[in-house]
């Protein structure tokens, strides 16, 4: 009986005997849908047993026959859905699924186009997850790539395995609930971001690639953290200041740092986003280079005077462009309108700053796929300045 990776390499093989009548999308299709069957529970490459590597094989033909014949679009598509599949299974096993070998074919991919900066984020997130995975030796292809193509340090490739040793602290600790958003590499490659802004340059090479891929299963994870039980107000907080960083996150270029206090102590900002893009770009054209971002994980809505001292702020920093994230939204009725969001129109036509509000509705259009980050903040802005369409 032929392995999964044999019924691909004869679907390839027919391919190239038939290239005149050749259809991508009908390849493209049939092996995504062939290989998630197989891959899933109860599969005969089912991503929790040994024979997961020989779906693995089949990604790696299918994508690279793709990808030599020009239909690069194809193979990314098909190495995300494999990404997503496995995220969304680990999900609901609620442990690990090995996903270091879709991350490196994804690294591999990027490299060969000499896109450095989607390079380096699937590199980091091969290395993420090799550390999940406890790798033997410390890591693999990923380690390898950071530390010689993109120039990582010895005390660089520690700090990430240090954040990647807090997360298995958490997950070996039994508490399934809090410990789902601890098993993806991508919290690993957040809250690498986030532990320093030394690190910045990992995340700051440009690309051609407009908008990293959500990852659905993880972004879940996290909103399952906002609306679970918290501690304390900060413990709420941080939540949502983890969540909005990896969002700014998927957009190349972009860096967020949290939790800035002002030079004389005046007043903290939730998270600073910096546009690090080493040449002019759409982003910074309609944003600037830096922009605040304003995190309320309230079951109350946010009231005048907290969107008034955020757009203080914005004023103080000299910054165009900020986003509130509410959990809930802003309100406050006065005389039949919404003050808050009036206050926000105000300063837009006194001085020409423009501040989005995503709230609870925004996220959960985010998490059903329906619409990207990127597009969401557009069609916002837009919706701001000019309306919406009739």
């Amino acid at each position: 009986m032929a392995s999964v990776t044999q019924e691909i390499q004869a679907l390839i093989q027919a391919a190239a005997a038939n290239q005149a009548n050749f259809d991508p999308v009908g390849f493209l299709e049939t092996v995504k849908e062939r290989l998630k069957k197989a891959c899933a529970p109860g599969g005969e490459c089912d991503s929790l047993s040994p024979n997961h590597l020989d779906a693995q094989g089949g990604y790696f033909v299918a994508s690279d026959f793709l990808a030599q014949n020009g239909f690069v679009s194809a193979a990314e598509q098909l190495l995300f859905s494999w990404w997503h599949n496995v995220g969304t299974r680990q999900l609901t096993e609620q442990r690990h699924v090995y996903r270091a070998g879709n991350a490196y074919k994804l690294t591999q991919l990027y490299l060969r186009q000499g896109d450095m900066g989607a390079a380096l984020r699937w590199a980091l997130l091969t290395q993420a997850d090799d550390l999940l995975s406890e790798h033997g030796e410390g890591g693999g292809a990923g380690r390898q790539w950071l530390r010689t193509v993109f120039g990582a340090s010895e005390a660089e490739l520690s700090a990430l395995k240090e954040v990647s040793d807090e997360n298995l602290k958490v997950v070996k600790s039994g508490s399934v609930q809090d410990s789902k958003a601890d098993w993806y590499a991508e919290d690993i490659v957040v809250r690498f971001a986030l532990k320093d802004t030394a690190y910045e340059h990992f995340y700051s090479l440009p690309s051609s690639v407009r908008e990293f891929p959500i990852s659905l299963p993880y972004f879940r994870t996290l909103l399952d953290r906002i609306h679970a039980p918290a501690t304390s107000t900060k413990e709420k907080g941080d939540t949502l200041e983890h969540l909005a960083s990896y969002l700014f996150l998927l957009i190349p270029g972009w860096f967020p740092s949290r939790n800035i206090l002002d030079e004389n102590e005046g007043f903290e900002t939730d998270v600073l986003v910096s546009n690090l893009n080493p040449t002019s770009n759409l982003t910074a054209e309609l944003l600037g280079r830096h922009f605040l971002v304003e995190c309320k994980n309230w079951e109350r809505s946010m009231q005048v005077r907290d969107v008034g001292y955020f757009l203080h702020r914005m004023r103080l920093t000299h910054c165009s462009f900020g986003v509130i994230i509410a959990a809930s939204d802003v309100t406050g009725k006065i005389k039949g309108e919404t003050a808050a969001r009036s206050l926000i129109r105000r300063a837009f036509h006194e001085d020409g700053n423009t501040c989005i509000v995503l709230d609870s509705d925004d996220l959960q259009a985010l998490a059903s796929g329906e619409i990207t980050f990127w597009s969401m903040l557009l069609r916002e802005i837009q919706r701001f300045r000019f309306g919406k369409p009739k």
